[in-house]
Order: structure tokens, then sequence, then C-alpha cells
């Protein structure tokens, strides 16, 4: 979905729903099993945002897609390891996925938007 926003700019949408309650988000690491084809929280996608709705809640996730793959390549194999691997059968496949609670994911998330450098001290009488 693309949604243009008043001044102009463009947002492009991946929306993903799910009909079940539960409070964590299901992030797809394969889409197929049997080719390995990787899935939406690792792929290259031509969007900005996953929008994750999960309908018996009320709440949609905006999920930023950057720092969402950012958050998987750093915690993927942890959260894997922790949470375990849900599978969803399809007719000749099983898609891979792993339910992250919202907490923990946008937490992840946020460490990308904060970088740690060595402090800078201005000379006296200075400030930056």
């Amino acid at each position: 979905r693309i949604v243009e926003l008043a001044h102009g700019k463009r947002l492009a949408f991946d929306e993903k729903w799910r009909t079940t309650r539960f409070n964590d988000i299901l992030l797809e690491y394969i889409s197929n099993d049997r080719t390995q084809a990787p899935g939406w929280a690792v792929k290259p996608l031509l969007v900005d945002y996953i929008a994750y709705a999960i309908g018996p809640l009320g709440i949609c996730y905006l999920l930023p897609l950057e720092p969402l793959q950012y958050a998987w390549r750093s915690h993927g194999q942890a959260w894997i390891a922790a949470y375990g691997t849900k599978t969803a059968h399809n007719a000749t496949y099983r898609t891979l996925n792993c339910a992250v609670p919202a907490q923990e994911l946008y937490r992840a998330m946020g460490t990308m938007l904060r970088q740690h450098f060595p402090p800078i001290y201005a000379p006296q009488g200075n400030t930056p």
C-alpha cells in the first residue's frame, strides 16, 4: 500500500494481519523451508514500514523496515533460541517464524537510533 502525505511525500507499507490474540510479533525469517527463501524480516523489500495489525487486540504496530531488519540481524539467533520457531504449513512448504514480544522488538529496533562514540570535549568557554 502506498500512502501519499499532504506535502507530497509517499510512504510504502507491507501489511500483515493476525486474527488471533497474541502479544507478540511473528517475524518471518524463512518464507519457504524447501528453498530456504528469506522471509520479510530478512529480505530486501521496497517498503518503508511493515504495518502489523492484530485484529482481536485492536492494535497495529508500525515497524520501520530498516530498524526491524537491523534488530533481526543483531538478535535473530538469540530470539530463536529463546522463543523457538513457529511454522505455518502451506501446500508444499513451511514458513518459519519467531514470535518476539513487541516490547523486546521495539527495544532492539531502538538501539539502531542510538550510536555511541568517544566523548568529545569542547575547550572551556565554547559550547557545541
